[in-house]
């Protein structure tokens, strides 16, 4: 099984995946190819994400090795599809609108949960605290979500 987490930036998907990890031992994350360098706390290189150059992404994407491809605040991410085809068991992941939507038609079925933030302001505050983005940048954030949000409900 296959659970997704989708929000814009700051609207707390990664709050949401730690207590749910933490709470159910047999959940676990889903492993992104990615040519962003290992960020978060917890992350492991293999395991819950795999860092790579961008060189060896794009080999990896030329080579058909990588499902859902997108690029995302100045990284590329994928994962890789023999660890979609032989593994089992649950796995919980973050994927934006469009992904989820291509996931679906892969077959692969997920459970999806939406983290539809208060408003702007509400995002702002937290990026804010968090120190990774500006009021801005939240903005641009929120209005593309919710426009793939809004777009996606109606095809």
């Amino acid at each position: 099984m296959l659970i997704s987490l989708t929000a814009p930036s700051g609207g707390g998907k990664e709050f949401l995946k730690k207590a749910l990890l933490q709470r159910f031992p047999g959940l676990k994350e889903l492993c992104w190819t990615t040519t962003r360098l290992l960020r978060h706390r917890g992350e492991i290189q293999g395991v819950t994400r795999e860092s790579v150059s961008h060189t060896e992404f794009d080999a990896l994407e030329k080579a058909g090795e990588l499902a859902f491809v997108q690029s995302l605040v100045g990284g590329r991410y994928g994962i890789r599809r023999g660890f979609l085809e032989r593994t089992s068991g649950h796995f919980l992941t973050e994927f934006h609108i469009d992904n989820l939507i291509a996931t679906s038609r892969a077959g692969h079925s997920p459970v999806a949960i939406a983290l539809i933030p208060r408003d702007i302001a509400f995002l702002e505050e937290r990026l804010a605290r968090r120190g990774t983005r500006s009021a801005r940048t939240a903005a641009s954030s929120y209005s593309l979500w919710n426009s793939q949000r809004t777009t996606s409900t109606q095809s």
